[in-house]
């Protein structure tokens, strides 16, 4: 078991120790609801929604009901099979700020129905002859601030009557008359042999599509004048076998916003004062770790981990929901807002500077700030170009970059390849210690977003003594079992603009958010391989990439010294820019795609992926013979330098080791990148000639950005 501090608990206050308690209250109650139930209604609270149950004794089941009354906090609630006489009480039957309504079944066992409305509604009963005839049913009257809307619940039993049943279709075309905005009626109908996709009556349509009894659509929603903004079918409740029913409808609940605002659900770990970090050291060391220590399948220790986790973090870290307000101005990129916001500074000095002078200034800050401000991770996309039409769904765009990410990279086929052996010293395994996890924790940048599974690295920085434990029974059960969860395979990927035209999906490349457990355990296995090929010297010395002890600085050192060592000889130098080309959930703003497998390739944000890509490549040093390449993981140079006179010597072996690099990359299944290739002569611009790779001309350069230091062929660097 899960080792606690004996100091664990003394060390909170009483009001910290009564929410320990709270902790375990609730974790009773909400083991059995579905998660996905409470996401629900916490992603559409600011709409009108609704939650459909057959409870089959709801005496038995008030308990959780009121658990989630109080936790996803739904507009109404419709009960069918209350089971419920007029002997039950209404106390029995309360459930706190939810005015009720009962429709009961007296004289025999069973049925009955019942609606629970939010005192934040204006709401009454309906009284209407033809309705009261309807047994077992209830009719409310709706008020928000503009709107008037009818909601019904009947509970049909399976044996009703003809009678009974033309008095339920009366109350439709009764219904559809009634002067309100938008009318609704559910509740379990019992009629499982009707294909409702074929069925409308009156103006009403039947919303519900997937079965909620077994293989059988029972439980209904009939909607008049308004369409469900969304609607989902849930686990079953406790010992009912009737699936609920989660409906949102289009009717915003905030009267102070309009109906088309969209949410931002986050947790507050950056507010200090809304997180008790002592808190979550306490309820993490209170909690029931049994399973996950003794369990021997990872999917299940994981599953419990993550339940457990959730319980804590919301207690210490709540649910905020805020507003993404969208302006309906002119969109204006940032890069160019912030050129206003400059040059408006400028403008309050122009009558100290002459014409001239004050012109050159604004054209050189604005070139310098917009090459070293860190590039922003254009979230905000506002439409893309797609076989001419203007897109800006964010659905949408979000799959369509989906797709492009996820098949950019060229299908690995089954073709064998040759094994090289670079050593007989092999690394055995990854070994997973408390101190490496603690120190794999600690490189973490404190940050409060979140990937894929909820939880920020905050949460693990301060998660306390107990984290790095539990991470290392999580690790050593994947280590074990030889499995990855696919949990922690899923990310986030984040579309980031190169250059060009903003509307063009292929000018962005995917960033990738992983998990941050995924991170932390990546980190270690990252390290050990590492320092394994260094110390076996298995990696090429001219690779500057993703190493320790050599970085962008190492790399320009050498080409640096390299090129003015030749030059001050009186000799030409030619250097040739090769790159590799390099092939998951899209995020747009709030906004996700459906989830895609990626099957190859290295995208940018991956711990694990760059070192084993510059592993990959390593070889491809030795294509060169006669001169000296420079990697920094996917980008390559080669230097070479001769005299003037021999040109059509150094020209042929130019050629030949382009040849050989092009069948190195089609036997590893790369390929060049044919407009990021080019060439640039130090020392002779007039020097012409054409040098191919793959039929593709190489292009001729006048200066060339590299690793981010511009290098023009006059050796001046004034253009930076």
């Amino acid at each position: 078991t899960c080792p606690v501090s004996n100091t664990a608990c003394s060390d909170i206050s009483s009001s910290s120790q009564t929410a320990v308690l709270n902790h375990h209250l609730v974790t009773s109650n909400t083991n059995d609801l579905d998660k996905d139930l409470i996401r629900f209604f916490t992603i559409h609270s600011s709409f009108l929604n609704f939650l459909v149950i057959n409870a089959r004794s709801l005496l038995n089941k008030i308990s959780t009901l009121k658990t989630i009354a109080l936790l996803a906090k739904p507009s109404l609630i419709f009960v069918t099979e209350t089971w419920c006489s007029s002997s039950v009480t209404g106390s029995e039957l309360a459930i706190q700020d939810y005015m009720l309504y009962r429709g009961n079944r007296e004289y025999r066992r069973g049925g009955g129905c019942l609606m629970y409305v939010s005192v934040c509604f204006s709401s009454s009963r309906i009284n209407d002859e033809i309705l009261d005839k309807i047994p077992e049913s209830v009719w409310i009257s709706v008020n928000t601030q503009n709107y008037s809307l009818l909601f019904g619940c009947i509970n049909r039993t399976l044996n009703t009557s003809t009678t009974a049943d033309n008095t339920i279709n009366n109350a439709f075309v009764h219904t559809s008359a009634l002067n309100y905005n938008a009318k609704v009626i559910a509740g379990d109908f019992n009629l499982p042999r009707i294909d409702w996709n074929y069925i409308k009556m009156h103006c009403w349509t039947q919303c519900v599509h997937s079965p909620t009894r077994y293989n059988n659509i029972l439980d209904l929603v009939f909607c008049h004048d308004v369409t469900p903004l969304s609607l989902q079918v849930s686990e079953e409740l406790k010992t009912s076998d009737h699936k609920m029913i989660l409906c949102a409808l289009p009717f915003n609940t905030n009267f102070s916003h309009t109906n088309n605002r969209k949410l931002r659900i986050t947790r507050q770990y950056g507010d200090d004062k809304n997180v008790d970090w002592n808190l979550l050291h306490a309820l993490l060391s209170c909690s029931d770790w049994d399973n996950v220590f003794l369990s021997d399948c990872l999917t299940e220790a994981l599953d419990i981990f993550y339940q457990i986790n959730d319980l804590c973090l919301d207690s210490i870290a709540p649910i905020r929901i805020s507003n993404i307000i969208k302006s309906n101005d002119l969109y204006i990129p940032l890069r160019y807002r912030k050129k206003l916001r400059r040059l408006q500074k400028l403008n309050a000095i122009k009558e100290e500077v002459s014409a001239m002078d004050s012109s050159f200034k604004i054209q050189n800050s604005v070139r310098l700030f917009s090459k070293r401000l860190k590039p922003s991770w254009n979230s905000d996309i506002p439409c893309i170009l797609r076989d001419g039409i203007l897109i800006n769904d964010h659905n949408i765009i979000g799959d369509l970059f989906s797709d492009l990410f996820a098949n950019s990279g060229e299908p690995l086929d089954d073709t064998e390849v040759e094994m090289i052996n670079l050593s007989t010293y092999y690394m055995e395994s990854v070994t997973f210690t408390y101190d490496n996890i603690c120190k794999s924790i600690r490189s973490l940048r404190t940050s409060s977003s979140c990937g894929v599974d909820g939880l920020a690295s905050i949460y693990f920085k301060l998660g306390g003594p107990n984290m790095p434990l539990i991470l290392l029974i999580l690790f050593d059960l994947s280590l074990t079992a030889g499995t990855y969860p696919s949990r922690w395979k899923t990310s986030y990927i984040c579309p980031r603009f190169k250059s060009g035209d903003r509307t063009n999906l292929h000018n962005y490349r995917p960033i990738k958010i992983t998990s941050v457990i995924s991170r932390i355990m990546e980190k270690i296995v990252c390290d050990k391989i590492s320092d394994h090929l260094l110390s076996e010297k298995l990696i090429s010395n001219f690779q500057n990439g993703f190493l320790k002890t050599r970085s962008c600085m190492t790399c320009h050192f050498e080409v640096f010294n390299l090129i003015f060592t030749e030059r001050s000889l009186g000799h030409l130098v030619l250097v040739l820019y090769l790159d590799i080309h390099r092939h998951q959930i899209v995020k747009i703003n709030s906004t996700l795609s459906k989830a895609e497998p990626v099957a190859s390739g290295v995208i940018q944000g991956s711990v694990l992926g760059p070192l084993l890509f510059i592993a990959y490549v390593n070889d491809i040093c030795k294509c060169f013979s006669m001169e000296k390449p420079f990697l920094y993981a996917d980008d390559l140079k080669i230097v070479y330098s001769f005299p003037p006179h021999e040109f059509a010597q150094t020209f042929c072996s130019v050629t030949a080791e382009l040849n050989k690099v092009a069948v190195w990359c089609s036997k590893w299944k790369l390929d060049l990148n044919a407009s990021k290739c080019g060439w640039i002569c130090f020392g002779d611009k007039r020097l012409n000639f054409d040098l191919l790779i793959n039929g593709s001309k190489l292009s001729r350069l006048q200066s060339v950005v590299d690793l981010g230091l511009r290098y023009s062929y006059d050796l001046s660097f004034t253009e930076q």
